[in-house]
């Protein structure tokens, strides 16, 4: 299921930068509930340190590149 919300979560980064957005973990979260992601633990709400903890594992697995990487911070 992890795996799963990884590919999720990049992908809601890059249609962000598509759009024009910076992806911060603040408006990543609105549209992971937009998509209706749930957390974790079955939350409907994501706040910014799940998205940064769920960033930092997609960067530790390579799925996020430099570009990537400075737009969310």
């Amino acid at each position: 299921m992890l795996g799963r919300r990884l590919v999720e979560l990049v992908a809601t980064i890059h249609n962000a930068a598509e759009a024009g957005q910076k992806p911060t973990s603040a408006r990543i979260g609105p549209q992971l509930e937009r998509q209706g992601v749930r957390t974790a633990t079955g939350a409907k709400t994501w706040a910014p340190s799940s998205v940064k903890s769920l960033l930092d594992r997609a960067r530790e697995q390579g799925l996020l590149d430099q570009e990537g990487d400075s737009a969310v911070e």
